[in-house]
């Protein structure tokens, strides 16, 4: 059994690892990674005509992906660190990969945000650059999440200064030096992802196949 004291906790984990105790991130339900219905989307036709917004629906598909896999890591190597705890062990290899895994994380949801928002502006053809997926100074969760991503992205000696982790794992979720993002929120927002990626790559799809087909059938003027 290996234990250490509160202050080589903080200063290895970063602020209030000591304070950790129970794994707040729950399990996400298990579902497919829709590679296969994009490939036969591809394949039937029922893609997107504009091959910009195909080639950014499959990028927002990978870092989904991304985003949910690096969560599943997360969960589990969070798990073991606070199984670890039962037996009075400090698995700080554990939480290390845990944090790890949670920056991947969030680095992906936001890279899916940018996408999204790219996305949208394409096809409603809007105007400017400039970010819509939230309102500066609004502090919601995409807010964060981009707070928290610009932290890791970014981490500067200044801030290491400060702490020796651009972010540290609470209870309740994550947290750096400007910003906290609950697992909750996190969860919520691969749920959506989620919701959007089945979206664009089944339920589109399989409205233009039934549409394809009545219009053979002549039930419905072309």
């Amino acid at each position: 059994m290996v234990q250490y004291s509160d202050a080589i906790l903080g200063l290895i984990g970063g602020p209030g690892l000591s304070g950790l105790t129970t794994c707040g991130a729950k399990e996400l339900p298990e579902e497919t990674d829709y590679l296969d219905a994009v490939i036969w989307a591809v394949i039937f036709g029922a893609t997107h005509p504009d091959k910009a917004v195909l080639h950014l629906d499959i990028t927002l598909l990978r870092h989904t992906n991304s985003a949910v896999n690096s969560y599943v890591a997360g969960q589990k190597h969070l798990h073991h660190y606070i199984e670890g705890l039962v037996g009075k062990q400090h698995g700080l290899r554990s939480y290390l990969s845990a944090s790890s895994a949670f920056e991947n994380c969030v680095g992906s949801i936001w890279k899916a945000a940018e996408v999204f928002d790219r996305m949208k502006r394409h096809v409603m053809s809007e105007p400017g650059t400039s970010l819509t997926v939230f309102t500066s100074g609004s502090n919601t969760d995409l807010e964060r999440v981009n707070k928290i991503n610009n932290t890791v992205k970014h981490f500067k000696p200044e801030q290491a200064e400060k702490s020796s982790a651009p972010i540290w794992i609470t209870d309740r979720g994550l947290e750096s030096l400007d910003a906290s993002l609950d697992f909750e929120e996190l969860y919520d927002n691969l749920i959506a992802l989620r919701q959007v990626c089945r979206t664009i790559f089944v339920e589109i799809p399989t409205e233009a196949r039934d549409l394809k087909e009545k219009q053979s059938k002549g039930s419905i003027p072309t």
